[in-house]
């Protein structure tokens, strides 16, 4: 649980400082996402936030993470980073793909059968693994104001385990532009 609260306070520090690279106004936005986990066997849903810089135009940065909703005693949290490049079609629409990598965070939760099964606080096993991830894909903004973005993203998440543990990410976000 340590480790785990030292790497949480690290992702956190790292996307707080990314603010101060940003160069001018409308080159950044921040925002909170819903995610819809799907593969191996398991679909569940997230909420997350995430950080999102124009260094180089088309060339945007993304900082997120989301944390998964336990199902089927599983429940996981992902912290990634990604490159967009921007191709916009209209002053309003703007699709890009996307590549990058991130870490996953999976905790399998399974009652300990020596009470009969019942779950209580002492009597769960919980398990966890982090692993490295890749992710590609692709998604689609909606400037709805000047300062508001809708956004579409869809996106592979290749995770290697002892069994493949791939899933596909589909999110919906809203983001304001500063």
């Amino acid at each position: 649980m340590k480790r785990k609260s030292i790497i949480l306070g690290l992702a956190m520090m790292a996307l707080s400082v990314i603010p101060a690279l940003a160069q001018e106004k409308g080159y950044g936005a921040v925002g909170a996402h819903f995610t819809g986990g799907f593969g191996s066997g398991l679909t569940n849903c997230g909420l997350g936030a995430k950080l999102q810089l124009n260094f180089l135009h088309p060339l945007r940065l993304e900082g997120s993470f989301t944390s998964f909703i336990r199902n089927k005693n599983v429940s996981m949290f992902d912290v990634s980073l990604n490159a967009h490049w921007l191709a916009f079609l209209t002053d309003k629409f703007c699709i890009y793909p996307l590549a990058g990598a991130g870490y996953y965070l999976t905790n399998l939760h399974v009652p300990d059968t020596k009470y009969g099964g019942l779950e209580t606080d002492d009597d769960v096993i919980s398990l966890s693994e982090w692993k490295v991830c890749a992710n590609l894909g692709g998604g689609l903004d909606f400037y709805l104001t000047e300062v508001i973005i809708l956004n579409f993203e869809a996106k592979y998440k290749y995770l290697k385990y002892i069994n493949d543990a791939s899933r596909i990410n589909i999110s919906f976000s809203i983001a304001y532009l500063f």
